[in-house]
């Protein structure tokens, strides 16, 4: 089956530059919203089987457009959620955020059971993104799961046979609306076919 793990379209935090992670946090700004409508034309021609989004308010939205040309509903699961962010909440990219970013390098290096100072360890992140992924792949082909930046990048780096960890400064920069697609399933792995528009050696 494919996967396509599209990041949300655009929010206040992107543009002031900010981690956020709250639930059910912002809604898409007005940029934001083309980008969803935009999401449309990325997947015309190519059938889907099922759209997901997180339980925050972001990936709904980037979702919607999608959903409702498709006519399919959209299967909401908390475990998309982005990484919490925890004692880092509301902090700056341009502030002093090496703790946040040395934790997600410990969890893309497979150390899971470094906790995020304030949220999870990387063990419960990756175990609930997982677990919805597990359930898309149940009689689908092809699903779009619309979550976050984060969570996404490093997701891959632990499950996908194909990204190695030493690239997750490159892989981490995903831009809002952008595509990682997987070919694979839960049973045999995960293999990253393109990332954001840019092929990815098999």
């Amino acid at each position: 089956m494919r996967l396509f793990l599209v990041r949300h379209a655009q929010i206040q935090p992107n543009v002031d530059l900010f981690l956020e992670s709250t639930v059910p946090g912002p809604d898409l700004t007005e940029e934001g919203r083309r980008q969803a409508d935009a999401v449309v034309d990325v997947f015309d021609g190519r059938s889907i089987d099922a759209v997901y989004a997180s339980s925050m308010i972001r990936t709904r939205q980037t979702a919607e457009p999608l959903a409702a040309a498709r006519g399919l509903d959209i299967h909401v699961r908390d475990g998309l959620r982005e990484i919490n962010s925890g004692h880092y909440e509301g902090v700056s990219y341009r502030a002093d955020i090496e703790g946040f970013i040395s934790t997600i390098r410990s969890w893309a290096e497979r150390d899971l059971d470094v906790r995020m100072p304030g949220g999870e360890t990387g063990a419960k992140t990756i175990d609930r993104f997982t677990a919805v992924v597990d359930e898309a792949a149940t009689g689908a082909q092809d699903v779009v799961l619309v979550s976050h930046g984060a969570i996404i990048a490093v997701w891959c780096c632990v499950v996908a046979q194909n990204v190695s960890t030493a690239s997750l400064s490159e892989h981490l920069a995903i831009p809002n609306t952008g595509v990682v697609s997987l070919c694979g399933d839960p049973t045999d792995g995960w293999r990253v076919e393109n990332w954001a528009g840019q092929a990815v050696d098999s």
